[in-house]
């Protein structure tokens, strides 16, 4: 069948099994309309920026059950009911570097294009990571704690330091942005990477320094040894009815609520 996808296929309704191989920002409710009692939905769900992750829900009482999450990216669903308009924007200067940004996230484009070609203010953490360790669940936090969440930069030019061969997640002001970058070092355990922030624009120092303590408070509180975060969807007037300790882990979109139930490790 051609058609949109969002939109399903009621006619054939209802459905053990919904999978869609495309990312979207929030829950098509004309899909949940069509599982069955029981039914599973497996659904690429962009979280806020470009932080996204697939999930496994099962259809049961509200809450949504959450079988299954795993990190995952997908292109947007686009031009249809759950349209994701991802903007890409050509950052000025030297080099081929672009920013990902979505309509949730309140930039100035206009004004976050030129900031690469401000003076560079870099805040250190202190955070170490090694050889196998995941980013996933500090990208996930900063996803929530951070107004805008955070975005994909890509790409080189002379100065940038990022956190990655592509490119580095970067956390956006209005105006202004903060990339995760790192320095290599040993200690008695061996070879680490010491994660760090490095802002530019009007408010570069601020914004980096906001990401660098957030990431502390990530490492103190929970970090990669930490029991892994459980999450609960609610779609309606049931969002009301699911709620998390901390007020942070709860993110709100016009179909759905999705909260993170993260224990602190001990």
């Amino acid at each position: 069948m051609q058609g949109d996808g969002a939109a399903g296929l009621p006619e054939h309704a209802p459905f053990d099994r919904v999978q869609l191989t495309v990312g979207v920002s929030d829950i098509p409710v004309q899909i949940l309309d069509q599982l069955a009692p029981g039914g599973r939905l497996v659904i690429p769900l962009r979280v806020r920026g470009s932080i996204s992750r697939s999930f496994a829900f099962e259809r049961d009482d509200q809450p949504w059950k959450t079988v299954s999450t795993e990190m995952m990216t997908f292109v947007p669903l686009r031009k249809g009911i759950s349209d994701d308009i991802r903007t890409m924007t050509d950052m000025t200067g030297e080099g081929d570097v672009r920013l990902e940004t979505y309509p949730e996230q309140d930039v100035d484009l206009e004004a976050i294009r030129i900031v690469l070609d401000h003076p560079p203010a870099e805040v250190y953490t202190s955070v170490k990571f090694r050889k196998g360790d995941s980013y996933q669940w500090l990208y996930l936090y900063l996803a929530y704690v951070l107004p805008n969440g955070l975005s994909r930069m890509p790409g080189a030019r002379p100065g940038l330091t990022p956190n990655f061969g592509w490119g580095s997640m970067t956390a956006l002001g209005s105006d202004t942005l903060a990339y995760l970058t790192k320095r290599e070092g040993k200690d008695e355990n061996g070879t680490y990477w010491q994660l760090d922030v490095i802002g530019h624009g009007p408010r570069a120092t601020d914004l980096a320094e906001q990401v660098a303590a957030e990431i502390r408070e990530w490492h103190q509180g929970w970090g990669n040894d930490a029991p892994e975060p459980s999450f609960r969807m609610a779609v309606g007037d049931a969002r009301k009815q699911i709620a998390a300790a901390d007020r942070r882990f709860i993110l709100d979109k016009p179909v759905r609520r999705l909260v993170v139930d993260w224990p602190r490790k001990r």
